[in-house]
């Protein structure tokens, strides 16, 4: 192997290896800084979730039941730890995916040292991954710091290899299975390092033999099947791997290589600048990846030496991807950028040499000024990188909004999103879709979205989800020509989404909608046009729980408005209409007892309160159930109820439940027969 020793010298000192990891610390916090504010992204909070029960319980880190059953063991371990250092604090989460990059890339300027004995290489490939772009999600998503740790583990365990492979001492092969098995613990993308180790072992001419190869063939076969044991058959994995193996043997073929053009393609598309959207394909793109292989193949064959090993890198770093399906990709804004992370240390190392073999060209040529354009597109590779990271930490602030809002956590959603509509990066985000979300989620807070809805509409007015944000809000208006104008809009709007087969994600999104201007009217104390809302929102899904529940709540709210203002007739009928949505409203019944005991319904009463005891033991429900008794003549049997209301619940209860001041009102006189076993 041809050996470079000029670039040795001038980085051969040995405090190299103390300044690099410090440079690239600064360069991570210059270019990944802002991620500590991003909040949560899609399973982060389940992961929060397990980490609090295998606090509570060890064992539960075994469990299959865990809310995030991911079969990453080496992951979930490494995130369990990490809490018990900083808690469930999603900033200090958001540090841990930046640190393990910034050691990844060290590692990195690591292993090419070691392979080529060229140190400025090294630093350079080190520090062109750490500034990539096209792997951003793996940095930014707190759940895809699988990827920089099991990258981590894999490259310490190929420098393992690579000693044992020049002291040929066993203990060394040990640290490398060992290290592999933790890197494929992490995800199972690791294992695509075995046949790396291969290559290398090929071109350095000191092939593994014996046991050696055997343990290493093995390690191929049982770790990834290990993995997929472990994976709960809830994930993605499960899901892309079962609509894989339903399809035909063709079509299987077709779309796995589809997909491993377009993967490569985007390696290299958006390896320091992002031009395209991340959820999204273009036709171009396939060609771009057809080439990018023929490329890639070319130069594994021509230039042996050094770019051989790292052409496979790329081509093994990405087959595992191949059978992930496009429903997989694009569930995420982020589309398919964490599965990236692994291939690009390999399109790193090749942007290095490419940047190596130009200097030394324009050096050539041009001298001093030559050595400057070097520089110069060096520094253009940086300043690209950093506004592309800056679009794509905006793509990432916004889908991490979407997950607040997908889990009800709407405050948090909209402060995300207003966040996002301040940034000078938000053309990186699909805007449409963002102002969509924000103003179909502020109703749920009871803010009016008519501000972002009117610029909105200027920006966009033939999005149809901002029409039926629009149209909706009309429908709510005092004035009655804006309402009827409203209804008109609703029903053509409704009649092109029938002609274009979109009416069944039509009706979801207007349920969702309806559902939030209903709860912005309870919010604000209009409990009439709130029912009216919601029951819109029922008659287009009648089993939808959410508005059930909310709804159920705004009638207990109302009555109990309308009690205060004394409308007891009314505060009854709102009680029974909850009922009506749930008959084991257990707030119902007994809002509806106490009403009938008010107005001196008292068999009534007892009915609610008896229907209230056979769905739990309620002290509210018990001491009403004796008083009514008592209130209807039944004295033996009120006094019973009453006793045995005071063995189960005792007489601090009693008096907070309001019962023996309500007995010493009705009666006129303390029962003496309670008073002793009351002091009981």
């Amino acid at each position: 192997m041809n050996v470079n020793i000029a670039t040795i010298d001038p980085f051969s000192r040995r405090w190299t290896w103390w300044l690099y990891p410090l440079g690239l610390a600064l360069t991570s916090w210059l270019y990944f800084g802002n991620l500590v504010d991003h909040g949560l992204d899609a399973h982060d909070s389940q992961t929060f979730v397990d980490n609090l029960a295998i606090a509570e319980d060890p064992l539960h880190f075994f469990s299959p039941q865990k809310a995030q059953p991911s079969g990453r063991p080496t992951a979930e371990l490494f995130k369990f730890v990490a809490y018990l250092v900083g808690g469930n604090d999603p900033a200090f989460f958001h540090l841990l995916p930046i640190a393990l990059h910034a050691l990844a890339s060290v590692l990195l300027a690591r292993l090419v040292h070691c392979m080529y004995r060229d140190l400025g290489l090294g630093l350079l490939a080190g520090f062109l991954f750490l500034i990539g772009v096209s792997h951003f999600q793996a940095i930014h998503h707190i759940s895809a710091l699988d990827y920089p740790l099991s990258l981590s583990l894999g490259l310490a365990a190929v420098l393992a290899y690579l000693r044992f492979a020049d002291r040929e001492k066993p203990g060394y092969f040990v640290v490398f299975l060992a290290l592999l098995a933790l890197s494929t613990g992490a995800h199972v993308s690791g294992v695509a390092l075995v046949p790396f180790c291969f290559f290398v072992s090929r071109h350095r001419r000191r092939s593994v033999q014996g046991p050696w190869l055997w343990s290493m063939v093995l390690a191929v076969l049982a770790l990834p099947i290990g993995a997929l044991a472990l994976t709960a058959h809830t994930t993605t994995t499960w899901a892309a791997l079962d609509e894989r193996m339903a399809q035909d043997l063709l079509g299987l073929g077709l779309d796995v290589a589809g997909m491993y053009l377009w993967l490569i393609g985007r390696l290299f598309t958006t390896a320091h600048w992002l031009p395209v959207a991340a959820a999204s394909t273009q036709p171009w793109e396939f060609y771009a990846g057809a080439l990018a292989l023929v490329g890639l193949l070319w130069l594994g064959w021509k230039k042996s030496d050094p770019l051989a090993p790292w052409v496979a890198w790329i081509l093994l770093g990405l087959a595992p991807f191949a059978l992930i399906t496009w429903d997989v990709v694009f569930l995420l804004p982020s589309g398919a950028s964490r599965y990236l992370y692994l291939a690009s240390a390999g399109t790193a190392f090749g942007s290095a040499w490419a940047l190596r073999t130009t200097a030394r060209f324009l050096t050539r040529l041009w001298a001093e000024r030559g050595q400057a354009a070097a520089v110069g597109i060096l520094v253009l590779l940086c300043v690209s990188s950093y506004f592309s990271l800056r679009h794509a930490a905006a793509l990432s602030l916004y889908s991490s909004a979407r997950n607040y809002v997908a889990r009800g956590d709407s405050e948090t959603g909209i402060e995300v999103l207003k966040r996002l509509f301040a940034s000078p990066y938000r053309d990186a985000v699909p805007e449409d879709e963002a102002y969509f979300l924000l103003c179909s989620a502020m109703p749920f807070l009871g803010e009016n979205p008519a501000p972002y809805l009117a610029a909105a509409l200027v920006r966009f007015p033939d999005h149809i989800g901002l029409q039926t944000i629009a149209a909706a809000l009309d429908q709510q208006h005092p004035l009655a020509d804006v309402r009827q104008r409203g209804e008109q809009q609703m029903e053509a709007i409704y009649q092109q989404s029938v002609t274009t087969g979109q009416d069944q994600h039509f009706l979801r999104n207007l349920a969702a909608i309806y559902h939030n201007i209903g709860l912005s009217h309870a919010v604000h104390g209009d409990y009439q046009a709130a029912e009216r809302v919601m029951t819109r929102t029922l008659q287009i899904h009648p089993n939808r729980p959410n508005t059930r529940r909310i709804l159920g709540r705004t009638y207990l709210q109302w009555a109990a408005t309308l009690e205060d203002q004394g409308q007891e007739a009314s505060a009854r009928s709102a009680y029974q209409r909850a009922l009506t949505l749930d008959s084991l409203h257990v707030e119902a019944h007994l809002g509806l007892g106490h009403n009938f005991y008010r107005t001196g319904l008292w068999n009534q009463a007892s009915a609610q309160y008896r229907k209230v005891l056979q769905i739990e033991q309620n002290s509210h429900a018990w001491f009403g159930l004796g008083l009514s008794e008592l209130a209807v003549g039944d004295a033996a049997q009120g006094r019973r109820t009453l006793l045995q209301a005071l063995a189960v619940f005792g007489f601090a209860e009693a008096g907070r439940v309001g019962a023996i001041a309500e007995l010493e009102a009705f009666m006129g006189y303390r029962d003496r027969r309670l008073a002793p076993r009351v002091g009981r």
